[in-house]
C-alpha cells in the first residue's frame, strides 16, 4: 500500500509503504508487534486528518484519495487486530467534512 500520493500536504510517516507493517505483523517479538500497532495506529490517524482537511477545504477529490488509502490500510489493521476504538478515528468528523463539501456542490457554489 503505498501512501505517497494521499496529498499535497505533508504527511510525515504517513507517506511511507506500509510493506514493513505487513510483514512485522507476523513477528514473534512482542515489542515489535507492539511498535507496528503504534505505528499502524498513527498513520490511520494521520490519513483521517488528511482526508477530513481537504474535505473543510472544498477539495473532495484529494479528500477521497485519503479515504481510499484508508481502505487499502483495512487489511493490515485488522491483521494487527486493532479495533475502532484503539484507532480512534474521527468518523463523525470526516462525515461533516464531506457533507459540507456536498452542500456546497449542489448549491453551485463550486463546480465538480
Amino acid at each position: 500500500v503505498d501512501f505517497s500520493s494521499v496529498s499535497k500536504h505533508d504527511m510525515g510517516d504517513a507517506s511511507t509503504k506500509s510493506t514493513n507493517e505487513e510483514d512485522l505483523l507476523h513477528e514473534e517479538n512482542t515489542r515489535r508487534q507492539l511498535e507496528v500497532r503504534d505505528r499502524l495506529i498513527h498513520r490511520a490517524r494521520s490519513i483521517a486528518s488528511i482526508a477530513s482537511r481537504h474535505f473543510y477545504e472544498d477539495e473532495p477529490g484529494a479528500g477521497m484519495n485519503a479515504m481510499k488509502k484508508l481502505n487499502e490500510m483495512g487489511k493490515i489493521v485488522n491483521e494487527a487486530g486493532l479495533t475502532s476504538e484503539e484507532i480512534g478515528m474521527p468518523w463523525e468528523r470526516i462525515v461533516k467534512g464531506a457533507a459540507m463539501c456536498e452542500s456546497k456542490r449542489r448549491s453551485g457554489k463550486w463546480e465538480d
